[in-house]
């Protein structure tokens, strides 16, 4: 690393340091060590691996600014716990392991891709397979928190934060949260 970079610990769900993420600040795009995003206790991710299965609501992000920004805006929550995954491709990983949890909500909030929209795609494979488990699990309401936020610009949690600001994203984000378990839209795909 020769320039200025973000390096997060990518850990298994126990918690164990299995790999590292390194984004560099301002130019490239992202480096995994050569190591597996996945171990043989499960996938790997950012955040609070280690709480996924025990957390009363447990918000998934999609990469890892997201994740750094879905902490940072929810650290007074404390019924809150964020997991990051790598990249979409890894939903469906997470989506085996998650399928034992026996308490507690999900939240899943891919990025707004452009189409073919593979991380909304993913999530919503994700969010099927958790229904046929009978895992309460819903989508974000990106709508509701684009109202919040007073714009429709932001494409995912980190780019809310650049566009309008971290105390005007935290507060759409966090009045968000409640609405991503509409009924409406629990398992919804």
């Amino acid at each position: 690393i020769q320039k200025p970079a973000i390096i997060l610990p990518m850990r298994d769900v126990s918690g164990a340091v299995r790999n590292m993420h390194i984004r560099p600040i301002g130019y490239g795009g992202r480096r995994f060590l050569p190591a597996p995003l996945s171990s043989d206790r499960g996938p790997l991710g950012y955040g609070l691996v280690w709480d996924a299965l025990n957390a009363e609501t447990l918000v998934v992000v999609e990469g890892a600014l997201d994740t750094v920004a879905a902490e940072a805006m929810l650290a007074s929550e404390p019924d809150v716990s964020v997991l990051g995954v790598p990249s979409s491709s890894t939903f469906h990983q997470w989506a085996a392991f998650l399928a034992r949890k026996q308490r507690g909500t999900i939240i899943v909030v891919p990025h707004l891709d452009p189409p073919p929209h593979p991380g909304q795609k993913a999530a919503a494979a994700m969010l099927a397979h958790l229904a046929a488990c009978d895992i309460p699990a819903g989508f974000f309401d990106w709508q509701s928190f684009h109202t919040f936020l007073g714009s429709s610009a932001a494409k995912d949690v980190a780019d809310a934060c650049r566009s309008v600001g971290f105390a005007a994203a935290r507060s759409a984000f966090v009045r968000t949260i409640p609405g991503g378990l509409d009924d409406r839209r629990l398992g919804a795909a």
